[in-house]
């Protein structure tokens, strides 16, 4: 008996996904070849990070909703997880789970560029933790097609539960 098929194979090439900047041009900046939205995948987020020698991708921080694994492909650099700093080279495998004790960071301080999938539970909404900024980030989709959103703050502009509750 053959299985009728539904649809076709889920496939992108890493070379045909479209590259994206990110960063601050001074001590962020890498290039995304996200796979999540071209191939539809509904749980589970994956990029191709391409991050440039002497740079960082992301500042410090922790998911309280997501897990996270990076696959190192090539290059070498650090991930500071937990405020240690530990070695990564091509072949590496790193899982960072959700919770508190798990910001991590990856560094490439090498001259060459250190290239990983980064792959994620894609738990929405996330918030995260930036422990150096002393911020924090909502992540949420509101039902539009504008994909996922952000709203980042310092923790110093913390407010009252009820203020400006007092006519509503």
């Amino acid at each position: 008996m053959t299985r009728q098929k539904t649809s076709p194979l889920p496939r992108l090439n890493i070379s045909a996904a479209k590259k994206t900047p990110v960063g601050d041009g001074k001590n962020f900046e890498a290039t995304v070849r996200r796979f999540t939205g071209p191939l539809q995948m509904k749980n589970l987020g994956c990029g191709y990070i391409e991050l440039a020698p002497g740079k960082k991708g992301w500042p410090y921080h922790l998911h309280y909703g997501n897990e996270e694994m990076f696959l190192i492909q090539q290059g070498t650099g650090l991930i500071r997880y937990d405020d240690e700093m530990y070695e990564i080279t091509e072949g590496d495998v790193i899982y960072t789970p959700a919770g508190d004790g798990t910001a991590h960071q990856i560094i490439n301080n090498s001259d060459q560029p250190l290239c990983y999938f980064a792959i994620s539970t894609l738990q929405i909404p996330d918030i995260c933790h930036y422990p150096d900024s002393r911020k924090y980030g909502a992540y949420y989709q509101d039902g539009t097609d504008d994909g996922i959103k952000s709203f980042i703050a310092k923790e110093s502009s913390q407010v009252d539960y009820f203020e400006d509750e007092e006519d509503n």
